[in-house]
């Protein structure tokens, strides 16, 4: 199958979305994600156990601690209870699976132990789509939303769900109308395009890519439906198991932070939802986290939980900040300045605040994001109780009078 361009998230969600709530395909986390060590438990290949620290796990519909939040609110005079929690859901996990299988994002020990569940055919087609459903921070493939994202995100329940999916989706292509498929999840798929960027213009855009490629998008799709049932049988099960156990310890480390009621006590903003739901995925990924919509994030297994606990706050902290970040490129709008420098300062405002919850917290960023958290940094110290809208205005001054 031809590869044609992929969408640079960041830069074309940029453009398109100015003047509104907007959210970015990439975590403006940046650290290298190692792929998580994993091992054979039982005599069926492919099933894995994360080497992470032993902890109890419970019974699972998410992971979470509204008692002990409620307590904890109480305590500090919150009125809402507002709590970071973890859900393991298969169908996330599974879709990110096969891209691993495809050899994305690069040959994992993962891979390695779940190809044996594959047929060899199975194998060859997904390594021939790896280009279009791969992401990363500058690259969307020409699949990756129809084939991750939005499977990721629809929480589907079964292999029956996924095959009515993708059967909407071929119709779209085959018809040159996307209005049929997005009104088939409107509400998910709305939340999903509202953070990240507009998967109908993106359709729109690759429409010959698909004509071209539609018997093998076709194909690509009956493998996804016809594997899954294998996949929920012999492999869900101990999965879900292990990233029960990760986000038991997640949601204890972030509990016991205080982040939700930190994040919001420097910042001045409030979190605009009761939940922040981090989806554990056991798979590899390119990068760390992948926002899916306001409050909702994709998170990849390390060993280090500590580090996925920073990495969860960082997150929380970008969509707790997303207002300010939307207000500023409203008011850049009027006045000719939309730049980079509007998406570097969000990151180095995110990343200012998670070194202040975090001491000693350093992610593999970007320069010039680096220099903005310096800004802010010097802005802070002058001014402690200056709120994040004002860091924002200020820092944006200040780093253009020095560098630009």
């Amino acid at each position: 199958m031809a590869n044609m361009p992929g969408q640079h998230a960041e830069t074309d969600g940029f453009i398109r979305h100015v003047t509104r709530r907007v959210g970015w395909l990439v975590s403006a986390c940046q650290i290298a994600v190692r792929p998580p060590a994993a091992r054979l438990v039982t005599a069926r290949l492919g099933v894995i156990g994360l080497l992470l620290c032993a902890c109890a796990s419970g019974s699972y519909t998410s992971v979470s601690r509204s008692a002990a939040t409620s307590a904890r609110s109480s305590q500090t005079g919150a009125t809402d209870s507002k709590e970071i929690i973890c859900v393991a859901e298969p169908m996330a996990n599974y879709v990110i699976h096969l891209t691993s299988l495809a050899g994305l994002p690069w040959p994992t020990t993962y891979a390695d132990l779940m190809r044996p569940t594959q047929s060899a055919r199975n194998l060859s087609r997904l390594r021939q789509a790896a280009a279009a459903l791969a992401w990363d921070r500058e690259y969307t493939g020409e699949l990756t939303p129809y084939f991750v994202f939005l499977p990721a995100y629809l929480r589907l329940q079964n292999e029956f769900d996924l095959e009515q999916y993708f059967i909407g989706f071929e119709n779209a292509i085959q018809r040159d109308e996307y209005a049929a498929f997005r009104g088939a999840h409107a509400d998910g798929h709305d939340r999903l395009a509202n953070w990240l960027f507009d998967l109908e213009g993106f359709f729109y855009e690759r429409l010959d890519f698909y004509h071209n490629g539609f018997t093998f998008i076709r194909e690509l799709g009956r493998l996804y439906v016809g594997a899954y049932r294998d996949y929920e049988d012999d492999l869900w099960p101990d999965i879900e198991r292990d990233l029960e156990e990760v986000g038991d310890q997640i949601e204890s480390l972030t509990w016991s932070s205080d982040v939700v009621i930190t994040w919001e006590r420097l910042t001045k903003e409030q979190y605009d939802g009761r939940v922040f739901v981090v989806s554990l995925i056991a798979a590899p990924t390119s990068i760390p986290a992948t926002g899916l919509s306001y409050g909702e994030t994709l998170l990849a297994v390390e060993e280090d939980v500590e580090a996925m606990t920073r990495t969860v706050s960082f997150e929380f902290g970008r969509h707790l900040l997303v207002d300010v970040f939307n207000e500023t490129v409203t008011e850049a709008a009027g006045t000719g300045g939309l730049d980079w420098t509007l998406f570097a300062a969000y990151q180095g405002l995110t990343e200012h605040y998670n070194r202040l919850i975090f001491p000693g917290y350093r992610s593999e960023i970007d320069n010039d994001v680096e220099r903005f958290v310096a800004v802010f940094r010097q802005l802070h110290d002058q001014r402690p109780e200056a709120t994040a809208r004002q860091l924002m205005r200020q820092g944006l001054i200040a780093f253009r009078r020095e560098h630009m």
